[in-house]
């Protein structure tokens, strides 16, 4: 049964203190009260019984894969708290990584009714408002977590709960806590991978990162112009340093290589790597049937490739491809450039992305053959500046013909 305290008769000349405190933390506890390191719990204003020496049951679970979550993928988190005899109840949760100490990914509320989210020097929290706190017995809520960027390994989810005597202002209360641990799944084997020839530098056997350094990568996919007009809505969501630019990844038909069945913007880190816009390493299209595609990369100075023979691509699996082993790994008659060993990457030189590398991609150089700080097709190079280095990258790959199928 439920333990209570009689109202003495100094707590009732204090009754109206205590009935505003209750009127607040009906509608929800201010950060900092979920048992994270360093912060606290609800008994410390809930405190006439010693923390977790009630009869309740706390409990936190999820559908995160037994294996751990995937960087930037959303999943559902609920906190539950049963008490027999007990009508109203309140908690507060946050997520904190356990090498940093402080929150991690992102905390998002699915129903407004019954949570809200409080925002900490460290982290967010989520608790329950005024009108999600009153069950005979139990309550649970629900809330959805976007995991946080690749190598941010294990997580935890803390909980503090609070079953309310409903006639003692915070006294008599018992309170809860419960933690759940997340690890971050191990990286599979998927990757897909391309070098841009005229980003690329054999000294060190990848390419540059200017543009990001300089502030100068996009925020936002920027292949929704002609010829590409796409009408994605990726944006940039991570963190890491080493990104080199964006590129368009395409799946296209087994049988007819030149039809688009989906595509996507992603982003190609230093060396060649391709990652989600939130920077998963591990591409995906997951409602594409399962089947045979063809794989395609474009650019917006470079000549595009589509691989070599099509490919098997399960939505769920990420996928892989190398497109920098060989010049045979791209589909046609030396559609790759050898840039260094066996190391092959992307013509240079297309600016205007008609599949050609010509006079009339000279004259666009030329019309801005001086830009400075500028996200422009021209920049051969990728370092935000335009002058006769990103020219003598264009003359190095006269009339070349890319893929037909492009």
């Amino acid at each position: 049964m439920k333990r209570t305290i009689a109202l003495s008769l100094f707590g009732l000349i204090f009754f109206g203190g205590w009935l505003s405190y209750l009127i607040s933390s009906s509608s929800g506890q201010p950060a900092g009260y979920a048992g994270e390191p360093g912060g606290t719990t609800c008994v410390t204003c809930h405190n006439s019984f010693a923390l977790n020496s009630g009869g309740g049951f706390p409990a936190l679970t999820s559908n995160i894969p037994a294996a751990g979550y995937q960087p930037g993928q959303s999943y559902t988190i609920t906190a539950r708290i049963e008490e027999l005899g007990i009508n109203k109840f309140g908690f507060q949760a946050t997520v904190f990584g356990d090498a940093s100490n402080m929150g991690e990914g992102t905390i998002q509320v699915t129903d407004a009714n019954t949570t809200r989210i409080f925002t900490g020097a460290m982290a967010n929290y989520i608790t329950h408002t005024v009108t999600g706190n009153f069950n005979p017995g139990s309550y649970s809520w629900n809330f959805d977590w976007v995991a946080p960027e690749a190598g941010t390994d294990s997580v935890t989810v803390y909980a503090s709960f609070v079953s309310a005597n409903e006639g003692n202002g915070n006294k008599g209360d018992d309170v809860y806590t419960t933690i759940l641990k997340i690890g971050e799944a191990p990286a599979q084997s998927g990757e897909v991978r391309a070098f841009l020839a005229g980003y690329y530098n054999a000294a060190t056997s990848n390419m540059g990162n200017q543009l990001q350094s300089a502030g100068l990568l996009p925020s936002t996919q920027p292949y929704n112009y002609p010829p590409f007009n796409y009408t994605g809505t990726e944006t940039l969501q991570t963190q890491q340093t080493d990104i080199t630019d964006w590129v368009l990844l395409e799946v296209r038909e087994d049988q007819a290589p030149q039809n688009i069945v989906q595509r996507q913007a992603v982003l190609l880190t230093q060396d060649g790597q391709l990652i989600s816009a939130n920077g998963s390493p591990n591409v995906l299209f997951p409602t594409l049937p399962n089947g045979n595609y063809y794989l395609a990369i474009r650019h917006k100075s470079h000549l595009g490739v589509i691989s070599s023979s099509s490919i098997s691509i399960d939505p769920q699996t990420p996928i892989s491809y190398d497109y920098t082993t060989a010049v045979t790994q791209a589909l046609g008659d030396n559609q790759l450039k050898l840039l260094s060993g066996n190391v092959a990457g992307l013509f240079v030189g297309d600016f205007d992305n008609n599949g050609l590398v010509n006079n009339q991609d000279f004259n666009l150089w030329k019309q801005n053959s001086a830009a400075v700080n500028a996200y422009l097709p021209i920049d051969a190079d990728g370092n935000g500046i335009v002058n006769n280095l990103d020219f003598n990258q264009w003359k190095g790959n006269p009339s070349k013909v890319g893929s037909p199928d492009l």
